[in-house]
């Protein structure tokens, strides 16, 4: 009976460590892929976490224990580090030095925090329009037009003129032209 109380006590107590422990990082990976680093933080459960890049440095803060193997990290990553990590004293921050123009997206799959390093892609060459210069290019002549009689919207009757000026012709002559950098209504 003493025996089977040993191993209940056993049993719970193992359980209550398990229970109390905190969760940390299973481990973290590395790979230089085509055309970026991938940086691989493995936890058991959710994390909070932040990454930044402050000046030309990556910092990463987690609220839990890194563990992993770093050196092996930065061996992977050494086309977008300029530098092994150096991890935190509380074990829950690593900074890397990033070569220039390296930036980084990070983001979360599941338990796991994803950072990826990627050179920056340099902003477009601004264009630059130079001036072409004044060639007198002939202009087909324009068609021969008639001309165009402009229809005045339906407005209610005029009121006769005062009986002391003349009649007023109510026919207008309106003639247009094409002219090489503009067109003419008369």
């Amino acid at each position: 009976m003493m025996r089977h109380a040993r191993i209940a006590l056993l049993i719970v107590s193992t359980s209550i460590a398990a229970i109390a422990s905190p969760a940390q990082a299973e481990g973290l990976r590395a790979a230089s892929r085509d055309g970026y680093g991938r940086l691989v933080f493995d936890w058991d459960s959710p994390v909070r976490y932040s990454a930044e890049v402050v000046g030309n440095q990556l910092v990463l803060q987690f609220d839990r224990p890194i563990a992993g193997n770093v050196p092996a990290a930065d061996q992977a990553l050494a086309d977008y580090v300029a530098g092994p990590g150096k991890l935190g004293a509380d074990g829950r921050s690593l900074t890397y030095v990033l070569r220039a123009n390296v930036t980084m997206r990070p983001f979360a799959v599941g338990n796991a925090v994803v950072i990826d390093l990627t050179p920056q892609t340099p902003p477009a060459p601004p264009v630059v329009q130079t001036p072409k210069p004044a060639v007198a290019t002939p202009r087909p002549a324009a068609p021969a037009q008639a001309p165009q009689v402009i229809a005045k919207p339906a407005t209610p009757p005029e009121p006769p003129p005062p009986s002391n000026l003349p009649a007023l012709s109510k026919t207008v002559a309106v003639r247009s032209g094409a002219h090489d950098s503009y067109f003419r209504l008369a």
